[in-house]
């Protein structure tokens, strides 16, 4: 990530049935149910998205907040979202943020209906 361009931190915000989604997703590739997918698992999924694989390496390192190789649920939510913007073009590849962190204004989380501000509970139950 170059960091001169910046994102727009409403692209973030998502329903609640896109999120639920987003976690089958996660489920379909978690098939082990260990709670996270490691790398290898994370290519094989990602690369159909049809993204460079330099893109999709920065996707990763982005959304891997706790650097260890894998990424949890919330760490996919944020990759998925963002491989999302950037296969419509919503975003470029040089507006990837160093971190998707949860604490941050690049994370996915559920909007209430009709507003711009995040609903008041972003647990999914998955």
């Amino acid at each position: 990530m170059n960091g001169a361009v910046s994102m727009d931190a409403s692209l973030w915000g998502v329903d609640a049935a896109t999120l639920e989604r987003y976690d089958g997703f996660f489920r379909s590739v978690d098939v082990s149910h260990a709670g996270a997918i490691d790398g290898a698992q994370g290519v094989a999924f990602f690369v159909t998205s049809g993204l460079p694989r330099p893109v999709l390496k920065q996707v990763w390192a982005a959304a891997d907040i706790t650097r260890d190789g894998k990424l949890d649920l919330v760490e996919f939510r944020n990759a998925f979202h963002l491989v999302t913007l950037l296969r419509e073009n919503r975003v470029s590849s040089n507006q990837i943020p160093a971190r998707l962190d949860p604490n941050g204004p690049f994370h996915v989380h559920v909007m209430s209906a009709g507003t711009a501000q995040p609903a008041a509970s972003t647990s999914s139950g998955a």
